[in-house]
């Protein structure tokens, strides 16, 4: 490989290319140019799809009696429940995506959260029996392979 420049942009040549005549270099670098800018945008693809998920937390509200997690949003979501018969519900999950979700207890305690998506929980077979101390907190790990939610329940 040779290094071939132009201006601010470096190239690598295969050694089988001649560079000798100046059209031959004109139209290497027309061709090298349409690459990188091919090799950019794939790259800028590929960044924003790995990005598009931020790596913080989402703060929920359970206000409306329900708790609506969107994959597409966050990776990590927290809620202090404010009230009973709270309903989780799912949206937009991504093959093979892993999601954590804190559930800390509201005042006075003795909050519930009494329906969840279909999940087959790891730990028991059964949705989780929450912390009923104010302030205490559980947590829930979802991944979602193959088009089933699996779960994974921490109190505590």
């Amino acid at each position: 490989m040779k290094l071939f420049c132009l201006g601010s942009k470096s190239f690598l040549i295969p050694n089988n290319v001649s560079l000798s005549a100046k059209d031959d270099i004109r139209l290497l670098v027309d061709k090298l140019i349409v690459m990188f800018n091919n090799y950019n945008k794939l790259f800028t693809e590929i960044i924003n799809s790995i990005t598009q998920i931020p790596n913080e937390s989402s703060l929920l509200s359970d206000s409306t009696g329900t708790i609506a997690i969107n994959f597409n949003l966050f990776n990590s979501f927290y809620v202090t429940l404010s009230g009973i018969d709270r309903i989780v519900t799912f949206s937009n999950p991504r093959e093979g995506m892993v999601c954590t979700f804190l559930i800390i207890q509201g005042s006075g305690g003795n909050k519930t959260i009494t329906t969840w998506p279909t999940i087959t929980w790891l730990d028991g077979g059964s949705a989780p029996t929450l912390s009923t101390t104010a302030a205490k907190a559980d947590i829930v790990e979802i991944r979602y392979i193959n088009g089933i939610y699996y779960g994974y329940f921490i109190s505590a």
